[in-house]
């Protein structure tokens, strides 16, 4: 007769099983709230010594009334929140949301929670004048929800948000296209007046008719003396505008960051793209610069003359079309100072590698993306050890020369391998692949224990090859699995379940809908100590 063993788990592990599962699922915020409420009906020690230590390491958005009621919950139990929450004002605006906003001006714990704030509808003459956010660290500005041309954001200006040295942070997000600015203007103009503490700003937008933002930054001296970090994902951006705040004599930036993601014909915006290098090969402060213009070209002597020069920079991102090469005679160079290196290129040759990675004396990581269906890959000789992340298209005879070419020395320095299994430049269609060959290729990776993260993109019909192929992995620590799961999912899920035996995986991320099915086959697990249900594609 079989006996029915007790357990008593301690509060510790009670504390990190609901960590696990509230934070797993905090993307769908709302529906918590019927979670905590079975929760708290356990017992009298699981609200008082338990709970009120239980943590939300994501940032968490309140959208609708239901995110609004299931925070309360949060904070009457005493949920602490890590990161962000983010609450978008315009649910305060009109009289069907009153009760919301009579508990906001009621209940300060629950207020002095909300440490960001969206600003964006045009309704805002109904909000209560006598709320003050007492805890808010950062203003988002958008107008995503108002109306064409109609910038009636202003209400961070109103005396309830008093300048307050917590605000650091300004976010503005602009998508629509205006010729009236002149309302936005005003408003940015008196923001940056108000709130002097500002030290972060992440601009977004999609028009050269909003270039005028970048442009005001230096005629604020305040905000310039304190800016240390500045973002701005944009359409087009004139050289002038970037040159004033880098140049300015009170720039004291630590982070740089420019993104964009549409091509432009425009000779000022191509001038931009070598003039930034050219403005921070002798600047004092930038630690942290990222270049994300996909649809352009860069030049190898562009980056060597950047790193040769540049005594400071720490970590630096480059996302380009192509790397082109003058082939000229660069010299001798070094740069002490570069430990993290990430370049996203196209279509690179690896030969061009070892121009900016063997001078790189601190340099100890590496991230490399390419998308080449062939590649030079043993040209590529690191003169000291790093840590490599490597992204690839698949390409068989790549990937076998990768793992198996003694000739490709770096490849045991690959820690994690991301390989993509979808056709470029769109990467929404599947290749077809050969099961066998595929298999043999995953098979191989047993031959690389360095490589203990794989992340893999993948039709799912080739999903019982993969898990045949890595069952006898041994190495493989962190798995991520991506893939179009709207098909024989009842053979997916058998191979599933020969997966979860797995008995060498820690983490395993795998794009499945969640399912009654899939939840009975997590449970069964013994071995995996983080399983991650993803219903979306990588």
């Amino acid at each position: 007769m079989n006996t029915l063993t007790v357990v008593k788990l301690s509060d510790e592990c009670i504390q990190y099983i609901l960590e696990f599962y509230l934070n797993l699922y905090v993307s769908r915020f709302k529906y918590l709230s019927s979670v905590l409420g079975s929760v708290s009906l356990v017992c009298q020690r699981w609200n008082e010594r338990i709970l009120p230590k239980v943590t939300i390491n994501h940032n968490v958005n309140i959208t609708t009334v239901e995110d609004f009621e299931t925070m309360i919950i949060f904070v009457r139990m005493g949920i602490r929140f890590k990161k962000d929450v983010c609450f978008n004002n315009f649910l305060t605006a009109g009289s069907t949301n009153m009760g919301l906003a009579l508990h906001l001006f009621s209940k300060p714990i629950v207020r002095s929670t909300i440490n960001t704030m969206v600003f964006g509808n045009p309704h805002y003459d109904r909000h209560p004048d006598n709320m003050v956010y007492e805890n808010l660290r950062k203003l988002v500005i958008s107008d995503k929800r108002s109306y064409a041309a109609n910038y009636n954001i202003a209400l961070p200006l109103r005396d309830i948000y008093p300048p307050s040295e917590l605000i650091k942070h300004l976010d503005i997000v602009l998508t629509n296209t205006t010729e009236n600015y002149q309302s936005m203007t005003n408003l940015i103009n008196n923001l940056l007046n108000k709130y002097y503490c500002i030290d972060e700003i992440r601009i977004k937008v999609n028009s050269s008719k909003n270039d005028y933002i970048v442009r005001m930054l230096p005629l604020y001296p305040n905000i310039l003396s304190k800016l240390l970090y500045l973002q701005i994902f944009h359409g087009v951006l004139h050289e002038e505008s970037l040159y004033q705040i880098i140049h300015s004599p009170l720039c004291k930036l630590n982070a740089l960051g420019l993104e964009m993601k549409t091509y432009h014909k425009d000779e000022n915006d191509t001038q931009l793209y070598f003039s930034v290098f050219n403005w921070v090969e002798n600047h004092k402060t930038i630690h942290n610069l990222s270049l994300v213009y996909p649809n352009y070209n860069i030049s190898l002597k562009s980056i060597i003359n950047l790193l040769s020069k540049n005594k400071v920079l720490k970590n630096l991102t480059l996302q380009y079309a192509m790397l082109e090469d003058q082939e000229e005679d660069y010299g001798l160079w070094s740069n002490d100072t570069l430990t993290t290196l990430s370049m996203e290129i196209t279509e690179l040759s690896f030969k061009y590698l070892n121009n900016i990675v063997t001078p790189l004396n601190a340099l100890n990581r590496l991230t490399v993306r390419c998308w080449n269906s062939s590649i030079d890959l043993e040209v590529f000789k690191p003169t000291k050890p790093l840590t490599i992340s490597m992204t690839l298209l698949y390409n068989a005879k790549t990937l076998e020369r990768l793992l198996t070419d003694p000739q490709i020395t770096f490849s045991k320095y690959i820690r994690d391998l991301t390989i993509n299994c979808r056709k470029p430049p769109t990467f929404v269609e599947y290749m077809s692949i050969d099961a066998i060959e595929f298999g043999r290729v995953i098979n191989l990776l047993n031959s690389k224990p360095n490589i203990d993260q794989l992340v893999i993109a993948f039709p799912n019909e080739l999903f019982k090859t993969l898990v045949e192929s890595i069952m006898n992995n041994i190495t493989i620590r962190y798995l991520s699995l991506y893939f179009n799961n709207s098909k024989n999912m009842f053979e997916i899920y058998k191979s599933f379940h020969k997966l979860i035996q797995q008995n060498t995986l820690i983490t395993l991320k795998i794009s499945l809908k969640i399912t009654r099915e899939l939840k009975k086959l997590i449970l069964e697990n013994k071995v995996i100590k983080r399983i991650y249900a993803i219903d979306k594609d990588y």
